[in-house]
């Protein structure tokens, strides 16, 4: 039975790499709905 690789198996690595791109696709999501700037919440 082969032994895992814990350096290449382990999904947080994945992960992190997709929340990086996921805040870089929200950035762009704003920016086309000309939200940069704006608020969801009265002041």
């Amino acid at each position: 039975m082969p032994v895992a690789d814990s350096k290449t198996d382990d999904l947080r690595s994945y992960l992190a790499l997709a929340e990086v791109t996921m805040a870089e696709r929200l950035k762009q999501a704003v920016s086309d709905l000309r939200g940069t700037g704006q608020t969801m919440f009265a002041l």
